[in-house]
């Protein structure tokens, strides 16, 4: 057998074997031989993940690779197919997958369904944020997937200590979560090191089960942010609209003077500023006031606030956005997106992973708004570590920048990622989830779907 045979069809166990031909005794593959289907070990595939189709000798069963197959796929929105074979799961639905070779060709037909996490249970509503992925089941009680999320087997299961709990809204950071019953109580789990629990302590100890804090005052809405080093909380009091945070404030994040290490207790942002809706990034945060006008305090990186790093570096006194744009919602992260009251899209800051959606990268600050187009009215955003992620108001996921997910798609979209791309099609979802790891989402039909 020629030196260019590698191993057995064993070592490729999980792959889907596609094709085979027959083996000659050179280096070259004899293009007279006839093409055979060998056995396929799997017909499916997840939407954002990966199966390799090999092509076999039907001589020895070996893989080939003394010369390259020419791969295509009936329809791209389905399913892609790299040059060695790897098929990447696009977007619901059946595909037919091609292999020539010397103008030979055999195919085989690929299914892409999603991955479903829920377990069965119907799902109400996925946690926003940068932490674990969790939502909430229609009864109100939150589930989590484990850290080892990324297996394909993995399923939601219930928040460790939550037992009985039920919530009407729950976010997650990288180092802790927090969230609302249905009457505005707060219940906060994680690190507490800097105080971002709300509890009027500290711990070096990671507070595994949600407890009860916040002052035992109702709040309406609750954001976590920070890195896992560094956590911070905000929240929206539910008696007089006014936002609160607690944690760390190196940066002024919390909106309090003077800086601190730590604030253990929700204290109001300067000003006292009153607001429909918070969200907290890496080093800063940003609210939706009562009037529909954006502010945003904390670090002003690479022009988070609209206005150049000259202008401000950091403050604690919310700065308005300019520009007399009117919004119902913000999100916060390395860089800040926000959804106007007509339902479009605008993002600004950093743009050193593409994040901004503009159609290329670069290390400079956008101070403006930069409009993004998804070709329909957008119902939310999420502002990630180097990526965006946003849906329409028909349930259409888009992402763009350092997307989180599958490599090989990665690398198969290239700088076409700079710009919106549609992920996951065929699903629709009523709210997402997306860390550094992977994207989440509840469909309108209430089930778990992580890419």
């Amino acid at each position: 057998m020629g030196k260019n045979w590698r191993s057995p069809a064993s070592r490729w166990a999980g792959a889907v074997v596609l094709l085979g031909v027959a083996a000659c005794e050179s280096d070259s593959i004899t293009a007279s031989a006839p093409f055979t289907l060998a056995s396929l070990t799997a017909d499916s595939v997840f939407v954002g993940r990966t199966v390799r189709v090999v092509a076999l000798s039907s001589f020895d069963n070996a893989v080939i690779t003394a010369a390259p197959l020419a791969w295509s796929s009936t329809d791209t929105s389905v399913a892609r197919v790299t040059t060695n074979g790897t098929i990447i799961g696009v977007g619901v639905g059946r595909v037919t997958i091609t292999g020539t070779l010397d103008g030979r060709a055999l195919s085989t037909n690929i299914r892409v369904v999603p991955r479903r996490v829920d377990g069965g249970a119907l799902l109400a509503l996925s946690a926003p944020g940068a932490g674990a992925m969790c939502a909430l089941r229609t009864d109100g009680a939150p589930v989590c997937l484990p850290a080892t999320s990324l297996d394909s087997s993995s399923l939601m299961s219930a928040w460790a200590g939550a037992t009985g709990l039920r919530l009407a809204t729950l976010h997650t950071a990288e180092s802790h979560s927090c969230g609302l019953s249905a009457t505005g109580t707060m219940y906060c789990a994680g690190v507490n090191a800097y105080g971002q629990l709300a509890n009027g302590h500290t711990s070096t100890q990671r507070v595994a089960a949600p407890f009860e804090t916040g002052s035992g005052l109702p709040y309406r809405f609750v954001s976590v942010g920070g890195s896992e080093a560094i956590g911070f909380t905000c929240a929206i009091r539910a008696a007089d609209s006014v936002v609160v945070c607690a944690g760390r404030n190196l940066g002024y994040q919390t909106g309090h003077t003077p800086l601190s290490d730590y604030d253990t207790l929700f204290a109001p942002v300067t000003g006292s500023l009153k607001a429909l809706t918070v969200s907290t990034g890496r080093n800063h945060s940003c609210a939706v006031a009562l009037d529909h006008s954006l502010s945003c305090w904390g670090a002003n990186d690479h022009a988070l606030f609209g206005v150049p790093t000259t202008t401000v570096s950091q403050t604690h006194v919310p700065q308005r956005i300019p520009g007399g744009t009117t919004y119902r919602f913000v999100s916060s992260g390395s860089h800040t997106c926000a959804v106007s009251t007509a339902d479009e899209l605008s993002c600004w800051g950093s743009n050193a992973s593409g994040q901004l959606g503009i159609g290329s990268l670069d290390t400079l600050p956008h101070s403006t708004p930069q409009r993004i187009d998804l070709g329909a009215p957008v119902n939310t955003v999420t502002a990630g570590n180097g990526f965006t992620c946003a849906l329409t108001t028909a349930g259409r996921l888009h992402c763009w920048g350092a997307i989180p997910i599958n490599a090989d798609f990665v690398a198969v979209l290239g700088s076409a990622r700079y710009a919106p791309v549609r992920l996951a099609n065929g699903i629709d979802f009523q709210s997402i989830s997306a860390n550094a790891r992977q994207i989440c989402g509840v469909t309108t039909d209430g089930r778990g779907i992580c890419l």
